[in-house]
Order: C-alpha cells, then structure tokens, then sequence
C-alpha cells in the first residue's frame, strides 16, 4: 500500500493526474493554434509546444497508471519516463529558440549535444550507487547547463537576424531560469531526496507548466508579433536567406 510521500501515494497521483490535464489540454490549445495559423514560424512554434505538451501529457498518464517507474540503489522510485519525454523535446526547443536552422555546424552541434547531455547526466545522478557518483553525475549536468546558456546568451546571437534578436533574448532568459529551476529540483529531489517523492511530481509539474505551457504562450505570442512585421519568404529559399528584405534592412 503506497503512503502519501511515494510517487503514486494520494499525493503523488494528484500531482501526476493534474499535470496530465493541464499539458493534455495546452497541448490542444497548441494544435487548434497550429492548424489556424497556416506557414509561419509561429505555426512552428504551435507544433513544437503542441507535440511537447502532448508529449508530457501521455507521460504524466503513464506515471499515474504505474509504468515508466524503477527504483534506484537507494529503494526510491526514479520516474525514468519523465527524464525520457525531457530527452524527446529539449533538443528541439534549443533548435527552435536559437535558430539553428541558421547557425554554424559547430554552434549547433555543440548546443544539441550539452542540452541532451543535461538531461542525461541529471537522470544517471539518480541511478549512482554512491553519494560520490550521485553529486558527480549532477555535477556534470550543472556544468553543461551553463555551457548550453552561455552559447545560447553569447555565441549564438551574432548569427540571428537582427529582427529576432528581442524574441531570442527573452526566450534565453526564459532558457536560464528554466535550467535553474529544473537543476535545483534535481538537486532536491531524485538526486539529493531531500524531498519525497510524491512531492517530486509537485516540482516537476510546476517545470513543466513554465516550460512548455507559460514559456510557450508568451514564446507564441512574441513570434506572432515577429511574424507580422517580418514575413518569411518561400520555403524554397535557402536557410540564410529566409528573411523577408525588411528583416535584412535592419
């Protein structure tokens, strides 16, 4: 019988059902967007969060009905599934808010490699059978993170058309206290265990909400703005050219 500090205790299940209905239904309002919208880069954005949510949604699910669960050298249960839907949709973000269809091999390899990286290492610090490899492994993640910020602040910028600077700038910041957040939640919960499982699901929800469903909205409704002014020429162009001339004038 699970008491209300496991991860599908009373607590725990509440947790997971509310994140299933909320990313299940900012999935939709994403999808309605993107049929809507037409081309765009917004429309883009709509099936990024879109997929993301949905996503999200069927992991909460899975969680709630007991799969996607094991238990660490320490006897707590480490949602797996969780870390893998991370996996799937923060590559894809980072492409998307960095503009990496435009960017230097280099550049893009770099960022998609050390955000996968984040996720992987945050998820083997859960699996260590030492408090030594634990803080290592979550040592390794942190480190990353900063390296995938200070490429999306620094060196990424220089590369982007001058119009999307504004948009590229907030979502980095957004970028920044989403890695935060998320790491201290690593910390103090799958790695550190300072805080119980069921109580887990409550931090992560919370991520998730930021990330794909506030983050989304306002990542949204900047690039409408965006679209607006600086219409994408044809598909058809090549990558660094896709930008209307009224984008190249500034």
């Amino acid at each position: 019988m699970f008491n209300e500090d496991d991860i599908n205790g009373p607590a725990g299940l509440a947790f997971l059902w509310t994140g299933f209905g909320i990313c299940f239904t900012v999935a939709s309002v994403f999808i309605l967007l993107a049929v809507k919208i037409g081309t765009s880069r917004t429309r883009e954005i709509c099936i990024l969060y879109g997929a993301g949510c949905l996503i999200q949604s069927l992991t909460y699910f899975a969680l709630a009905d007991g799969h996607g669960i094991s238990k660490n050298f320490y006897g707590r249960h480490i949602a797996w599934l969780r870390y893998a839907s991370w996996a799937i949709f923060v590559p894809f973000l980072i492409y998307r808010i960095n503009f990496l269809d435009i960017a230097t091999k280099h550049k893009k390899l770099v960022l998609l490699i050390t955000s996968e990286a984040v996720i992987i290492f945050s998820f083997l610090s859960t699996q260590a059978d030492t408090r030594r490899t634990t803080w290592l492994f979550y040592s390794a993640s942190c480190f990353l993170s900063v390296v995938t910020c200070y490429y999306t602040l620094f060196e990424i910028k220089p590369t982007i058309p001058q119009s999307h600077r504004g948009v590229h700038t907030l979502m980095s910041i957004f970028l920044v206290a989403t890695w935060a957040v998320f790491l201290l939640g690593q910390g103090m919960t799958d790695s550190g265990h300072v805080i119980p499982e069921g109580y887990t699901n409550l931090w992560f929800l919370v991520v998730d909400i930021v990330t794909k469903g506030v983050f989304g909205f306002i990542t949204f409704a900047v690039m409408r703005s965006v679209d607006a002014k600086f219409p994408r020429v044809a598909a058809s162009a090549p990558a660094a050219t896709k930008y209307s001339k009224a984008d190249k004038a500034n």
